[in-house]
């Protein structure tokens, strides 16, 4: 597996696709859901490393090694949601955050009800530190005070924006905007300052390739901004000025790899630097190293059942996995068999 490019000693590829594959590229955020881009198309990114697959529901793309398996459910939480969408693990607090159904849930550790904050619109992102909240709703970014009081909310980035995916690094603000495929750094007051993600030739830029509303965003704890290209099968590290410093991840079916039109879908990083991804359609959640090096599985398709629409993933203070399991309306909390962080 080709991992951590030098961005600087390995231009990125120009993107050739063909076929669904640039039909699908090329969609406007309106044909997302009505011509089901949820659902990967087996033959767009990856399929020829298995031979013979008719697909990700083909048997053998849902077998995993148990050995490879090193992380095991410790909880399963309830999250009293009937469309839960994400969820973020809130520093300083010891709490969990969820949010959907045009509400903002606020729970312990334990997964009990701290309180419930009705939200405005539906929402489609989520981040926390230990004193603000910040809800996307769809176009726009709400900030709340821990409790979940309103404090403020920004101004549109535009009717085609849709805001998947909220980082917090220092005073910045990154909103991932899958409608634009453009991640924008924000200040303190909403202010655009930098946009990520268009095509750049000049720069031997391929741009977001992002065919689903899954465009997913963190910062890492040196300043580096982590980007999921889900149309690249990658994850790319840029630095805040906007620069591509390194990326790594390829296509295919085999577990080391990511699958499908779009993948990874989501997204977070360990407090020691390692990736925690989460593909959607065919459901895996694995572990790579902070250099991109496939290490473990968290949970294998067998675990997650039937799973289209995608698994938010977040990490807590423990070093556990919680994922987001919209199929089951929970949250499920996963350990390392050695206990914390693996």
């Amino acid at each position: 597996m080709k991992n951590d490019h030098d961005a600087a000693k390995s231009p990125s590829p120009r993107l050739r696709k063909a076929g669904l594959g640039a039909a699908l590229l090329a969609l406007p955020v309106a044909a997302w859901g009505l011509l089901g881009c949820d659902r990967d198309d087996a033959n767009v990114g990856g399929a020829a490393a298995l031979p013979g697959a008719g697909g990700y529901d083909d048997p053998r793309l849902r077998e995993v090694d148990p050995e490879l398996v090193t992380w095991t459910q410790a909880a399963h939480l309830d999250v009293g949601l009937q469309n839960p969408v994400k969820l973020a693990w809130q520093p300083g607090t010891g709490n969990l955050l969820v949010v959907g159904d045009q509400a903002l849930r606020i729970l312990d550790r334990d997964g009990g009800l701290i309180r419930q904050v009705a939200l405005p619109a539906v929402p489609t992102a989520l981040a926390a530190t230990s004193d603000r909240i910040y809800v996307a709703l769809k176009d726009r970014l709400m900030i709340l005070d821990a409790q979940g009081k309103p404090l403020t909310t920004w101004p549109s980035l535009g009717s085609d924006s849709h805001i998947t995916s909220i980082a917090l690094s220092g005073e910045d603000v990154w909103l991932a905007d899958a409608g634009r495929r453009v991640v924008a750094r924000c200040d303190s007051g909403g202010v655009v300052g930098l946009e990520i993600g268009r095509p750049d030739e000049s720069r031997a830029l391929v741009g977001l390739q992002v065919p689903s509303p899954h465009l997913d965003v963190a910062a890492a704890s040196d300043g580096t901004i982590w980007i999921a290209n889900p149309g690249m099968h990658r994850l790319e590290g840029w630095s805040r000025e906007g620069v591509l410093q390194r990326y790594w991840g390829e296509a295919g079916a085999s577990i080391q790899r990511f699958f499908g039109c779009c993948n990874p879908a989501d997204f977070s990083i360990l407090a020691d630097g390692r990736f925690v991804t989460a593909e959607k359609s065919l459901p895996r959640v694995k572990v790579y190293s902070a250099q991109g090096e496939f290490e473990s599985v968290v949970a294998t398709p067998a675990m997650l059942g039937e799973n289209r629409a995608g698994t938010d993933v977040t990490v807590d203070d423990q070093g556990r996995v919680l994922l987001l399991d919209p199929a089951t309306r929970s949250i499920r909390v996963f350990g390392s068999r050695g206990g914390g962080a693996s």
